[in-house]
């Protein structure tokens, strides 16, 4: 796809993978629609991008009738999206005698719901016009390996890599392509939103957390160059970072071995925390 003039729309720009990729698309000629659901986040983005920007909202997307109101903006201010980036996330780190009722909601909510309320209001005035486009769901390599004390966001993720698998067929016969991004250890804010239940000293294990992806030095703009790469050609799923593509990779040949083999990693690089989730390096945007 050329994205020189494309309608780009990306969903938790204000920060990480989100804005990252809203400057990836810019760069390549197209013009941004940007959401988040902090009003300063998305203005900064906007800011830093500059004219290439035709809107910016404050959108929850986790509510079905604030995401219509905005693709009914959209539809009326700038026309039909030819690119949909489902970006925006959450962490959650417990297992289940941790976390409430409430928590695997939030999580549900904004990281599956939210990807669902993005497709449902945005994909069928794609194939309406029946010129192509493309969507982008952002997953997890949590999306196909499942860890201890990750219950609620490995659920949201396995449910965002098989909805956008499903997806996919669906959108084959009207040439529209579909990319599900799998990133693994990526340095972002997000360590600093999730919650944790259960854990006994948040602000010690997020310091910890952020140092190590800090140090490990892998940034949301290479998993940004990676969806524009897999958008231009038209790729389906998409591991981003050496763990992900080895995970997948090894989930595929052998689950029973990939699970063993990666569940001994995770232990012996992080024993004060062992079957926890709180330094698990699969919380990403």
């Amino acid at each position: 796809m050329n994205l020189i003039g494309k309608i780009v729309l990306v969903t938790g720009a204000g920060s990480g993978i989100g804005r990252e990729t809203a400057k990836a698309f810019a760069k390549e000629g197209a013009k941004l629609v940007l959401c988040d659901i902090k009003p300063e986040a998305v203005a900064e983005t906007a800011d830093l991008i500059g004219s290439a920007v035709v809107l910016t909202d404050v959108v929850d997307v986790s509510s079905k009738d604030g995401m219509k109101a905005f693709a009914e903006r959209v539809s009326a201010e700038v026309g039909v999206v030819d690119v949909l980036v489902n970006n925006a996330g959450v962490g959650l780190a417990g297992g289940l005698l941790d976390v409430s009722e409430e928590d695997l909601e939030w999580v549900m909510n904004i990281n599956l719901w939210g990807v669902m309320h993005g497709c449902k209001q945005f994909v069928p005035k794609m194939v309406e016009r029946k010129q192509g486009g493309h969507i982008v769901n952002v997953a997890s390599a949590a999306g196909y390996y499942a860890s201890a004390g990750m219950l609620g966001y490995n659920t949201s993720k396995f449910a965002v890599f098989g909805f956008t698998e499903a997806l996919r067929e669906d959108m084959r016969p009207f040439g529209i392509g579909v990319t599900t991004v799998c990133p693994g250890v990526v340095h972002t804010n997000i360590i600093n939103e999730t919650r944790m239940a259960g854990a006994a000293d948040e602000a010690g294990i997020r310091n910890k957390i952020d140092k190590i992806y800090a140090k490990r030095g892998y940034g949301p703009d290479k998993v940004a160059a990676a969806i524009v790469k897999a958008v231009k050609k038209n790729k389906g799923i998409l591991p981003v970072t050496p763990e992900a593509w080895v995970m997948y990779v090894m989930n595929r040949i052998s689950p029973v071995f990939s699970h063993w083999l990666f569940s001994k990693v995770e232990r012996a690089s992080t024993p004060e925390t062992a079957g926890s989730s709180f330094t698990h390096p699969q919380y990403k945007r």
